[in-house]
């Protein structure tokens, strides 16, 4: 059996991926999410607020019997209030950094802790973005969560070199998906986002990845890790 662990599976590129992964019965798969949209028998479920910290702290991940490989996917994460430093909510501010920082690193150090022994195919994906790279004004959040898990994938390939627990690690970028946080960004105001038409434009022409597609290419990825040539590693569709 194959387990996977993917948090976000309520909607977006999390619930198409873990949709995805349950058409082979050989799949197991455990979704962290607030809502629950999936019902299969291989399918569990797991009502966890990512912006809680106390939450993700008591979590504990579950033995996996006949394992043949574990991954897990750092999927969750959100865009936080679209406004300048100075305008913005510090308590939304604050959770935005818990869901997309924080919370992967605590469920990070519990995966690798919990199964370093298992000595059978063990991933971690990170599902990164172009923002970790890019300074996006009004995203200030979301661009410093993301650089910051970008960095943390390339920490734990530079310890993975020196104590070699068997862990695979990956921070990839899906590029611009057609999900509700694309929504987000489209009714942001020019004045708290400047480059607010270049999204409009790009939904308007069409050119956004589907959920379903991203994750088939994520699948392809995990089960031939031979294809990423870095850490960190971007989606390009044809």
């Amino acid at each position: 059996m194959n387990y996977y662990f993917i948090t976000g599976t309520s909607r977006g590129i999390g619930e198409a991926l873990a949709k995805e992964l349950l058409l082979n019965k050989n799949n197991y798969v455990l979704g962290f999410a607030r809502n629950q949209n999936i019902e299969e028998s291989n399918y569990s479920h797991k009502h966890l607020d990512l912006s809680n910290t106390e939450s993700i702290i008591n979590f504990d991940f579950p033995n996996v019997p006949n394992a043949e490989s574990i991954c897990l996917v750092n999927n969750a994460g959100t865009l936080g209030e679209i406004k300048y430093f100075g305008n913005l909510n510090d308590e939304n501010l604050a959770n935005t950094m818990v869901t997309n920082f924080v919370a992967p690193l605590v469920l990070i150090n519990k995966f690798m802790r919990k199964y370093k022994l298992l000595e059978i195919d063990k991933t971690i994906i990170n599902i990164g973005s172009g923002a970790s790279k890019t300074p996006y004004d009004g995203w200030g959040a979301y661009c410093a969560s993301k650089a910051g898990l970008e960095m943390i994938s390339n920490v734990i390939l530079k310890e993975q070199e020196k104590v070699n627990t068997g862990y695979k690690v990956y921070n990839i970028a899906p590029g611009v998906v057609d999900t509700k946080m694309q929504e987000n960004i489209r009714e942001t105001n020019h004045d708290d986002f400047s480059n607010v038409a270049k999204f409009l434009h790009m939904k308007n022409e069409n050119v956004l990845y589907q959920p379903i597609d991203v994750a088939k290419k994520l699948i392809q990825l995990i089960q031939h890790p031979e294809e990423i040539e870095d850490v960190s590693y971007r989606i390009v569709l044809q």
